[in-house]
């Protein structure tokens, strides 16, 4: 195999290895990532500081696929901040973090419905995690 060829193939290699190509289950899950993304909004809790999570009524009516064509990563993690009521007052892509959701996307989110989320028997603002998924 020529130098240049290896050359080649050793950047191939680093570029399909880089951790910025996929989202993990994890980031969607970490408060670190959640709070350094949601900053304007630290009266929202993420779901590790609840004891009972905010729970969507009926099913998720979201189409990610423009999303999904923007970022070319088969994982998306979204922030939806649930005020005490259960309704959404606001909606961010937080992974990977150079996507935003247009007005439409956000409005689908918007309209959606939850039971709040619980800490210490009362109901309490939370942040909801959606994980869309292209699966293969």
């Amino acid at each position: 195999m020529g130098k240049l060829m290896r050359s080649l193939l050793v950047l191939l290699v680093a570029f399909a290895s880089a951790p910025a190509a996929a989202v993990t289950p994890e980031a969607c899950e970490s408060d670190a990532i959640l709070r350094g993304t949601i900053k304007p909004a630290p009266d929202f809790l993420p779901p590790s500081a609840v004891d009972a999570r905010a729970k969507l009524h009926g099913s998720l009516r979201f189409n990610g696929m423009d999303l999904y064509r923007a970022s070319r990563i088969d994982e998306i993690c979204i922030a939806v901040l649930v005020d005490e009521t259960g309704v959404p007052r606001d909606a961010a892509v937080f992974q990977p973090r150079r996507l935003a959701l247009s007005a439409g996307e956000r409005s689908e989110l918007l309209a959606l419905r939850f039971s709040p989320a619980e800490k210490a028997g009362q109901s309490t603002k939370a942040i909801v995690v959606v994980r869309w998924t292209i699966i293969r």
